[in-house]
């Protein structure tokens, strides 16, 4: 009788510790998709292609000055126009001129990551907030990018749903 009590107590300390325990949703995410497909990144990488364009074509200017002003120095060279001395006072300057076009190089690659950041912020932002918001409503404790997953059940993968959050 007293192993049947223990037993009996055992099967119910059990099964009160099993219905506590609450299976957790977890859902999954292509964000990378969502973003390419949102208006507004295609917007702003139009916006920061353009920047990159003109930030390129200024480098490039600066470049061909510094080299048209290296080959006429060669050229005074081999025409003995110039002195060592001067010689070596052109090519001075044109080292400098050359540092500071990489650090202009340096700050424009610099300016375009503020800017896409500045850009596209909001709008991972955006994506995260519409995640939380599918998620709670749908009950899932937990989201991972899909990208990182080997595996996962289609039902779960509530890109579709972020999506129409998104109006998209």
């Amino acid at each position: 009788m007293r192993k049947i009590i223990q037993y009996s107590l055992f099967l119910l300390v059990f099964v009160f510790a099993a219905s506590q325990v609450e299976a957790q949703k977890i859902g999954h995410v292509d964000a990378q998709s969502i973003i390419f497909d949102m208006p507004e990144f295609k917007q702003a990488r139009s916006s920061l292609d353009a920047l990159a364009g003109q930030k390129q074509k200024l480098l490039q200017s600066q470049q061909e000055e510094i080299q048209k002003r290296a080959t006429e120095a060669a050229q005074k060279q081999q025409r003995g126009e110039l002195s060592p001395a001067q010689l070596k006072e052109l090519e001075s300057k044109l080292q400098a001129e050359q540092m500071k076009l990489l650090k202009n190089e340096q700050k424009y690659q610099e300016d375009l990551l503020k800017k896409e950041e500045e850009l596209t912020g909001p709008l991972y932002e955006k994506i995260r907030n519409a995640i939380q918001s599918v998620a709670k409503e749908n009950g899932y404790k937990y989201v991972l990018e899909a990208a990182s997953l080997l595996y996962a059940e289609e039902t779960d993968n509530l890109t579709p749903k972020v999506k129409a959050k998104l109006g998209m």
